[in-house]
């Protein structure tokens, strides 16, 4: 093969590295990564319980402790009725 035919490797890369760049920015901008983000923060990835603070209250003749995650959410949660996500540990 004679020296400027075919695909160089450096022209392989750069298409790539812009086809790597290119699927990125279509799971941004569908919110693909959006969705496994809160999929993430959700209180029953970490086996949790959402409860109401009456609801945690409750729990205290069970002989587990139970503490909460600031970090996870619970679905439902108001401002009238907040409700957390309490761990078992």
């Amino acid at each position: 093969m004679k020296k400027g035919q075919g695909l160089s490797i450096t022209t392989i890369v750069v298409a790539a590295i812009a086809l790597l760049v290119l699927v990125v920015l279509v799971a941004v901008f569908t919110g693909q990564i959006g969705a496994k983000n809160k999929a993430l923060k959700a209180c029953d990835t970490i086996q949790g319980n959402c409860w109401t603070q009456e609801q945690k209250e409750s729990q205290s003749g069970d002989d587990a402790i139970y503490v909460l995650d600031p970090t996870k959410t619970c679905s439902g949660s108001t401002e009238d009725l907040p409700i957390y996500c309490y761990v078992k540990v």
